[in-house]
């Protein structure tokens, strides 16, 4: 990162641009968020907020620019970041037509390494599927449903 950057910012991008194809999708943008600071990105459908938020968090690579997060660089090495953060995007529902171990199976996917997810009352990765294991009381009450099932 340029030697500018505030390493005390939460989040501090710098000329973060992608393109798909000739389609320019983020133009340039540069920001920064404080440590304990609220901040919103607004804009019409199709502006590039998404993505934007998708290259900050290491989930899409920005064709150019800078991304600190907490003082780290997220690129190349975006699961460092991915680690030490939580993003809760719009709104949280589980999918109903989905088994409580198809869930734990999709969430550990986006949050844990394998390392991670070995030991006493947790998931184990076996390949790319997740070994049943006793998960203590949450997991055993999610299991005794049949189907996970969205709170009204």
């Amino acid at each position: 990162m340029p030697g500018r950057m505030d390493a005390s910012a939460a989040i501090e991008v710098e000329g973060l641009t992608k393109r798909y194809g000739s389609h320019v999708a983020v133009d340039g943008v540069s920001l920064t968020v404080a440590r304990g600071e609220a901040f919103g990105i607004l804009g019409p459908n199709g502006a590039g907020k998404t993505t934007t938020l998708e290259m900050i968090e290491g989930l899409r690579k920005p064709d150019a620019g800078d991304i600190t997060v907490l003082g780290r660089s997220v690129w190349p090495d975006p699961r460092s970041i991915q680690a030490l953060i939580g993003v809760q995007l719009q709104t949280t529902s589980l999918f109903d037509m989905l088994t409580a171990q198809e869930l734990l199976e999709l969430f550990a996917r986006f949050y844990l390494r394998a390392d991670e997810l070995a030991g006493p009352g947790r998931p184990r990765v076996e390949g790319r599927r997740l070994r049943e294991e006793p998960l203590g009381r949450t997991a055993a009450a999610a299991g005794d449903r049949p189907r996970a099932r969205p709170r009204p």
